[in-house]
């Protein structure tokens, strides 16, 4: 997914008295200095470039041994903003800075945050035993942390449980994690659908999970229009997974042109898009096009690839092997890929090589290894997620009636928040400043909009999908 960067001024001012541009003014008042960490803190998930200036200026002005709670805060903003640049070892190196100030004076929300870095460096480092200790390290101070840090940790539990192979647990983080959520934020939501379907993918449920990707690309469509090619590329995967091979295929072509720029307009999306797209095609028996998407994909790894890249990499490799009627080369990269793909729990990538080496041992005439391979791809599991289809037809549900939010007009919204604080159709007009027939006109409205019944469930689907105000 593409992270919201919104431009932003450089934040100025933080007291009257206190002109924090000036590189030498250090007698800035240390309430002001914590505030303002604390702003660059929350405005990390939602503005990062006025979230990273504000952690600057707090870091560049506050005295360490005078100010240890802002330059603590300051200093971990920095470092997030490191590891969501990739800077995974550097992050690492400098949390140990806040972590020491915040076990000192006592700040468990500081140190919840700290902690859940180093989590998520030791996730990106493939150390999921670390990963899990922290996360459980950091469970019992979840009630000081804010909301959106909640929701954090039960997305890092999540993405800890589904490389340990407890994609059940996995989902049922992600369950909580979206319960937590703020209505409007689309983007986090985009993210979390997207992590929903590899998980129900790798259950082999992909029904659902071709339901959490197309609610994605509706949601995308409608609020994140710059996601929409990223989120399509998961769905046509799915399509394919799920035997629709000609969808799969309709949605994939028209986006190989737009792949082709990237490799100069943005080279760092292109191994995501271009492998992803290399696997519909490879899976399609579109064996030329799958190569061009690989040759894509690699073209952006100038720093070469990683364990899962190459695992994918010599699945989608072995598939166009076979394609083209090379059984030997098939036959050598599958199982590599297969021994690779048990290392990472990765169900998904075991299915699709035991069904190449499969397809290797019949078109070799060999009973006795086509039998020991059917038997072996019987055994991988696949089961429906309960909790994954309930979760995304809850979601379903919340995103439809958001779309019928939409269609409420502000007046619309009012009465019905008056509404819902018990208050008469003469007590809104007189609020309002309206006549009685005018609510009652507007009210119907609101009735035919939502397609309830009544005023009651009315303000009560407003009050679950959180429109009153």
């Amino acid at each position: 997914m593409v992270t919201l960067a919104r431009n932003a001024g450089t934040y100025c001012c933080l007291h009257p008295t206190h002109d924090m541009t000036t590189p030498d003014n250090t007698n800035a008042d240390e309430d002001d200095l914590h505030r303002v960490a604390m702003e660059a803190w929350e405005l990390r998930l939602t503005d990062a470039p006025a979230s990273c200036e504000r952690a600057t200026q707090v870091h560049r002005h506050s005295d360490p041994a005078r100010a240890q709670r802002a330059w603590a805060w300051a200093e971990s903003t920095l470092t997030w903003h490191l590891g969501a640049s990739g800077r995974e070892a550097e992050t690492k190196r400098r949390l140990h800075i806040p972590i020491g100030i915040f076990t000192v004076i006592d700040d468990k929300r500081g140190l919840a945050a700290a902690w859940a870095q180093l989590a998520r460096c030791a996730l990106g480092a493939g150390d999921t035993d670390r990963t899990f200790n922290l996360l459980g390290q950091i469970e019992p101070l979840l009630r000081w942390v804010s909301s959106e840090e909640r929701v954090e940790w039960f997305v890092l539990s999540a993405n800890c449980a589904g490389t340990q192979g407890r994609t059940e647990d996995a989902i049922q983080h992600l369950t909580t994690a979206f319960e937590g959520l703020p209505p409007a934020s689309f983007r986090r939501q985009l993210r979390m659908l997207n992590n929903l379907a590899n998980l129900c993918s790798d259950l082999g449920d992909y029904a659902t999970a071709l339901g959490a990707f197309m609610l994605a690309l509706e949601m995308a469509r409608r609020h994140c229009p710059e996601d929409v090619l990223f989120v399509s590329v998961g769905a046509m995967q799915l399509h394919v997974m799920a035997g629709d091979r000609r969808e799969g295929l309709r949605l994939a072509r028209p986006l190989l042109p737009r792949l082709r720029e990237l490799v100069t307009t943005h080279p760092r999306l292109a191994p995501t898009l271009g492998f992803g797209m290399a696997w519909v095609f490879a899976f399609t028996n579109e064996s030329a096009r799958a190569r061009e998407c690989v040759d894509i994909a690699l073209a952006g790894m100038p720093n070469g690839t990683n364990e899962g890249d190459r695992c994918h990499l010599d699945t989608i490799r072995a598939q166009v092997a076979l394609v083209e009627g090379d059984e030997t080369t098939a036959k050598v990269l599958a199982t590599g890929a297969l021994a690779a793909s048990h290392a990472r729990s990765s169900l998904v990538e075991r299915r699709c090589c035991l069904d190449i080496l499969v397809e290797c041992a019949r078109r070799a005439g060999d009973p006795e290894a086509l039998a020991r391979l059917a038997a072996e791809r019987a055994r991988v599991p696949a089961k429906a997620s309960l909790v994954g289809q309930a979760l995304v037809n809850q979601l379903w549900q919340l995103h439809e009636a958001t779309i019928q939010g939409e269609l409420l007009s502000d007046r619309e919204r009012s009465c019905l928040s008056l509404a819902a604080k018990g208050q008469t159709s003469r007590d809104i007009a007189d609020k309002l400043g309206i006549n009685q027939r005018t609510v009652d006109f507007h009210f119907a409205n609101i009735v035919r909009k939502l397609d309830v019944l009544n005023r009651q469930e009315a303000i009560a689907k407003a009050a679950k999908a959180q429109w009153l105000h």
